[in-house]
């Protein structure tokens, strides 16, 4: 084993939860090829000493190692649950008319949208229900890409072509653009999990995207 590129990793799962088994080193190994030519170091540990004090090179290397390769309605059947089951749920029980959701690893926000037109499509007008979604992820590329708003054919693949034409505007063959009365509903932040945040509430949190970089903990 590599012991540069096991610490490495050692170090990214300590300081920002992105965790890489040993299986996809490999991964990690090629990822990195074109940072170590680009900022002249020969190994991963020499990377981590320059990135202390270059911010563009943390930025260069988060941005390098997530993955934020998505399409909306991803897992339909996570939404299907939000239309019959949760959605229904919390229009019964909440008072105040105000839904908070937040997608953690939100990547360029197909998640995030796809998680607000199933609430447009399920909460009807007449309830003056107001839902906020906050999107958060740690690369600062996917969060300026998510609220650009613009998706290509291939990301929408799984979205049925009467929602496309309801909320999106189509820009050319190949891309669409999030329509700007959706935009009023979300935010989008840089946020590493591990850090400290203020106190907020949310009654739905969806956090799929982070789960497969987070090491869980387990009892020895």
């Amino acid at each position: 084993m590599d012991k540069n590129l096991d610490l490495f990793c050692s170090i990214l799962s300590r300081e920002i939860g992105l965790t890489f088994p040993t299986s996809r080193y490999s991964f990690v190994e090629n990822r990195l090829a074109p940072l170590l030519e680009k900022y002249d170091c020969s190994n991963p540990n020499e990377l981590i000493v320059k990135a202390k004090h270059d911010l563009k090179l943390q930025i260069d290397i988060i941005n390098t190692l997530t993955t934020n390769e998505t399409w909306f309605f991803r897992h339909p059947e996570h939404f299907e649950i939000l239309k019959e089951n949760v959605f229904p749920q919390i229009t019964k029980t909440k008072s105040n008319k105000i839904i908070n959701i937040w997608s953690a690893g939100c990547s360029t926000g197909a998640e995030l949208y796809s998680i607000l037109i199933t609430a447009k499509e399920t909460i009807p007008e007449s309830t003056n229900f107001r839902i906020n979604i906050l999107g958060s992820d740690i690369s600062y590329e996917a969060i300026q890409s998510a609220r650009k708003g613009i998706y290509s054919v291939r990301e929408l693949r799984e979205t049925p072509p009467y929602l496309i034409e309801k909320y999106f505007t189509k820009i050319n063959d190949e891309s669409f653009k999030i329509k700007d009365a959706l935009k009023q509903d979300v935010s989008f932040e840089f946020l590493n999990l591990l850090e400290t945040w203020p106190p907020r509430t949310f009654d739905i949190i969806f956090c799929r995207n982070t789960m497969i970089f987070l090491l869980v903990p387990t009892n020895r």
